[in-house]
């Protein structure tokens, strides 16, 4: 027997193109079938359907987050949290955290920032001072860099004196030219080989813990970009985390939609799609038919490819991950098996170095349908801003990131970049699809935090430090949920399915204890989520 429930007494925000609003849903089977007024839905009450009153509250469509990782969610949430502490601070909780273990426990962590200490970044012997008996691996914030003690450097095989071999961009040294004891993307290879693997009873207890939390904000859908990642160079990460995703779901222990990118520098890769696309598979919940590569690296690690020197580092512009003949290579790969690309770029150079690459491996398909994220995509130049437009590209931002970035960025980046930087206003009146993830672990995954950012490029704390009002590329409320509702639902191709309440469409929607749309700026980060549905089933409720 179908399951029937009518919700009266709501404001309904549909998102569908006029945005209308509604009093009243009727949601059958998991999709909406009718949308009116109170009074015209209960007219036509039928006797076996549910009613729910919605008290006046607001209901908007199922969030997607765009770009979360949600093993490393969990696996973070149970580990050091460093996100805002000063430097003597996460001192002392690595060693309390030490003296609470057996010796020789690694201690993990994520969340630094030297950006908001001295500039300048943290070293394996003020690690040794207060932990010299169990091997540490922090995690910068923008997940590009590893702190490491001398312990956790000589486990991973690293003799500390003799560095004449290693790459300074992935392994800065001291005045004396040791180990820093910091780990620059490539660089953080070495350590991940000798981290203790997770259970799968751990795994699991991350996975379950992120989607508890993605739930509480709202989000009814993600795109996990990188299957089983570490960091931005995880090699082999793949496979198990597919495997045990998809077991989850076949035993209906994950709720949330989720539309996964595998790593494609992953050996997985070669034999993935060999059977062709894997979508809506597990009850609809589970579709793998992307990948997710690396062109540069981050900001903050100073790691991304940029086209004048680092403020504060001259001589240095950040690299790139991939040669030119890798990522066409990668591309047309993909292609083949009309597998989308979802491809990490922040600097301007490398956002080029993607452009380029794209005209070349599909120089006889330019405008093929083909969705493909440039995912960040914190700088594009004007010309390569052309050419996102012309080509129909993705743009794939995380708006909490110039929040994060506030405080730090204009001694970062040179002014000319700065002008440059976070063009979302632009990019959307262009025509561009604009969708929005929180990059979780890396910042929140509160939607309302991030959309307060976009409407008001301001920091958590009120601030902007590099423009000046009025800020042009703001965005208006309803741009900034699209990139959360609309557009995500077009980036995985659901747009179909998801993204908005219309009938025909699945019920994924949220109610909400305020007005996104009426409430003053200063609320829109303290909404809060009272109820979310996936398919027309309660899934959290704040009660």
């Amino acid at each position: 027997m179908k399951k029937s429930t009518l919700y009266v007494n709501g404001r309904i925000y549909t998102m569908d193109p006029d945005n209308t609003v509604y009093e009243a849903m009727a949601v059958e089977d998991g999709r909406i079938v009718r949308l009116g007024t109170t009074k015209e839905l209960m007219e036509e009450m039928a006797p076996d359907q549910e009613l729910e009153d919605l008290k006046g509250c607001p209901v908007l469509p199922g969030m997607c987050d765009c770009h979360v990782h949600m093993d490393m969610t969990g696996a973070i949430m149970v580990a050091i949290d460093a996100a805002g502490k000063g430097k003597e601070e996460l001192l002392e909780e690595v060693r309390m955290r030490a003296q609470s273990l057996e010796k020789g426990k690694w201690i993990t962590g994520m969340g630094w920032n030297q950006d908001s200490w001295d500039g300048k970044f943290p070293t394996k012997e003020d690690l040794d001072a207060v932990c010299p008996d169990h091997p540490v691996k922090l995690t910068r914030c923008c997940g590009h860099a590893f702190w490491c003690n001398s312990l956790a450097l000589e486990l991973a095989g690293f003799h500390l004196d003799e560095v004449s071999k290693l790459d300074p961009k992935e392994y800065p040294v001291n005045e004396e030219g040791k180990l820093l004891g910091v780990l620059i993307d490539g660089g953080c290879k070495s350590i991940e080989g000798v981290l203790p693997e997770d259970t799968r009873e751990d795994t699991v207890s991350h996975f379950k813990m992120a989607e508890e939390e993605a739930l509480r904000f709202g989000i009814t859908a993600v795109m996990n970009k990188g299957a089983g990642l570490v960091t931005a160079s995880s090699t082999d990460c793949g496979r198990s985390a597919v495997a045990l995703e998809k077991e989850l779901f076949e035993k209906e222990e994950l709720k949330i939609r989720y539309y996964e990118a595998l790593a494609g520098q992953d050996e997985y890769f070669d034999d993935c799609f060999k059977d062709g696309l894997h979508i809506d598979l597990c009850h609809g919940k589970f579709t793998l038919r992307s990948i997710k590569l690396f062109g540069d690296g981050a900001f903050g690690a100073r790691s991304a490819w940029i086209s004048r020197d680092y403020r504060d580092q001259p001589g240095k512009r950040g690299f790139g991950i991939l040669t030119d003949e890798e990522m066409i290579r990668l591309f047309k790969r993909a292609d083949e098996k009309n597998v989308q690309i979802s491809i990490h770029s922040i600097g301007d150079v490398s956002i080029k170095q993607i452009l380029d690459c794209y005209e070349t491996a599909f120089a006889d398909s330019l405008h093929k349908d083909r969705r493909f994220c440039i995912e960040h995509c914190h700088l594009p130049s004007d010309e390569d801003l052309a050419r996102i437009v012309s080509y129909g590209i993705i743009f794939s931002t995380q708006f909490l990131q110039l929040s994060l970035d506030m405080d730090v960025i204009p001694g970062i980046l040179p002014d000319a970049l700065l002008k440059r930087l976070y063009i979302w206003r632009t990019v959307v009146e262009k025509g561009v699809i604009v969708t929005n993830g929180s990059d979780s672990p890396c910042s929140t995954m509160n939607p309302f935090e991030s959309m307060h950012t976009a409407v008001t490029r301001l920091s958590e704390r009120g601030t902007n430090t590099f423009e000046e009002k009025p800020y042009k590329e703001a965005l208006t409320r309803l741009q900034a949920l699209r990139a959360y509702t609309t557009t995500a639902a077009y980036s995985m191709f659901k747009e179909k399915e998801l993204g908005s309440l219309e009938c025909g469409k699945l019920a994924d929607f949220v109610v909400t204890d305020k007005d996104y749309f009426t409430c003053v700026e200063e609320e829109i980060p303290k909404i809060r989520v009272l109820k979310t549905y996936i398919g027309g089933e309660l899934c959290y409720s704040a009660e």
